[in-house]
């Protein structure tokens, strides 16, 4: 059994305590875990700022678009390894969310009606 102390300058309201302690959990449960098991972050060796920052930046990135993905039931890192082996699930993760906000990926992308129009040379 673990025990974890709090120290906060909130006057002690047992509910609202609770509810901030389990916002703080879950966000470190749903990123910060994910973004450390999955593209091993705590074990990243980058010591310039700027890229670590950059690279930071294009893990949740990944994160976000594997998450969003609908089209198959696997986890993060399964849609991560996934799309490192077949082009068409790397252009569906990264097209797919794209096209259904309408966001528009320059002139040369704006005539593709699906994901599967792309092709990698």
């Amino acid at each position: 059994m673990y025990m974890h102390f709090y120290v906060t300058s909130f006057e002690p309201d047992a509910q609202m305590l609770q509810k901030a302690i389990r916002h703080h959990w879950h966000i470190e449960n749903q990123q910060h875990w994910v973004l450390d098991v999955v593209f091993k972050e705590d074990a990243c060796q980058i010591s310039e700022p700027i890229s670590a920052e950059n690279m930071a930046l294009f893990r949740r990135v990944v994160r976000n678009l594997a998450k969003q993905h609908t089209g198959r039931k696997d986890s993060i890192r399964g849609k991560c390894v996934r799309a490192s082996f077949d082009d068409e699930f790397r252009a569906e993760l990264i097209f797919e969310y794209a096209l259904t906000l309408g966001i528009v990926l320059g002139s040369s992308f704006k005539n593709f009606a699906s994901p599967h129009d792309v092709t990698f040379t």
